[in-house]
């Protein structure tokens, strides 16, 4: 596992380097929620099919109670990976029906995906499935 230095180093001089959401994730756990969407925004304007970056760049959105930009990015994953079953119960769960009763009810919403678990054990699982495996 590279430090924080390393990762850094990589991404700061390629903001689009496949470790870009390693350390957004790790921005994001030390509450770092600027940074985090700061490199996700850099990362995947240069590699709009990163999966693993669209991911974190939905749990920060979903994080920060902005349900409606994080039910966009996992519908933008969908859309790539159609078939992925834990895209289908997280939008399932995020936004059972319409997204604006997400936006207008964020109470509920809440509750709604309070149980919902950005995994990024199943992001292999995206991974596999983007290569065929």
């Amino acid at each position: 596992m590279k430090s924080d230095k390393e990762l850094e180093a990589l991404v700061g001089s390629d903001p689009g380097h496949a470790w870009f959401p390693d350390l957004a994730d790790r921005y994001r756990q030390r509450g770092d929620y600027q940074g985090a969407f700061d490199l996700c925004f850099n990362g995947l304007t240069l590699d709009p099919g990163n999966h693993r970056g669209r991911l974190v760049l939905a749990r920060l959105f979903y994080e920060r109670l902005q349900f409606p930009f994080a039910v966009r990015e996992l519908k933008e994953l969908r859309r790539q990976l159609p078939e992925n079953k834990y895209l289908i119960k997280l939008l399932d769960c995020l936004a059972p029906g319409d997204v604006s009763v997400v936006a207008d009810n964020a109470a509920a919403a809440e509750s709604i995906v309070s149980a919902v678990d950005f995994d990024f054990g199943e992001i292999e699982l995206l991974e596999e499935e983007k290569n065929g495996n």
